[in-house]
């Protein structure tokens, strides 16, 4: 009788352990499953915050690029005008300007409205400059006013002295060139107000 007691107290005793047993190795078994989740987790985030990153530092570079191509267009073509309607040393003194200055170094490429409006200011002297097939004031005043609205204001303001050379011109000639200086100066401010209107319509659709 007590040697029955003795092996039903040892069978549950074996019983209970081996039940402990499956029991830990089911722990430890998802406790690792749990880690290399959380392993796999951890790695694809990394891998993406780097892919975010990595996207991030492309499209800096990507800007400044576009933005310093777009400025060497803006200086060739003032080169241009400078070299055949003044002189090709001055051309050759402006571009070495350019070439060697920090200044112009940093602007060109800096996603700035000043450094927009530094790229319309020389397109808009080109035009003003190049007499070359008639006077290109209409050109020169539209290329102003898309710098001042889209870029820094007061840039519009560096068209005066070339607006004042074309009024002077004018009342020293006869009246058709007064005339003339008025139908071009209608043009580039039509031109201007335009550009003003989409701008603004953009803007109120965006902020609506």
């Amino acid at each position: 009788m007590a040697t029955g007691c003795r092996r039903g107290s040892t069978l549950q005793y074996t019983q209970f352990e081996v039940g402990s047993m499956l029991l830990c190795m089911r722990w430890l078994a998802a406790s690792d499953v749990c880690c290399h989740s959380q392993r796999r987790l951890g790695s694809s985030i990394q891998l993406h915050i780097s892919i975010l990153i990595y996207c991030q530092v492309a499209e800096f570079y990507f800007i400044r690029y576009a933005l310093a191509f777009v400025c060497a267009l803006c200086q060739t073509q003032m080169f241009r005008v400078i070299n055949n309607i003044l002189n090709p040393r001055i051309a050759i003194f402006f571009i070495m300007a350019n070439v060697f200055s920090p200044g112009m170094f940093h602007a060109s490429a800096s996603f700035l409205p000043s450094s927009f409006a530094m790229y319309t200011t020389m397109l808009g002297i080109a035009a003003f400059m190049n007499w070359r097939g008639g006077l290109k004031t209409a050109q020169g005043i539209f290329f102003f006013a898309v710098g001042g609205i889209l870029g820094w204001p007061f840039s519009m303001a560096l068209s005066a002295p070339f607006l004042f050379e074309e009024i002077v011109l004018a009342f020293l000639s006869s009246k058709d060139a007064l005339i003339d200086v008025i139908m071009r100066f209608v043009r580039g401010i039509v031109a201007g107000l335009l550009v003003l209107v989409c701008w603004s319509s953009y803007t109120y659709d965006d902020s609506c």
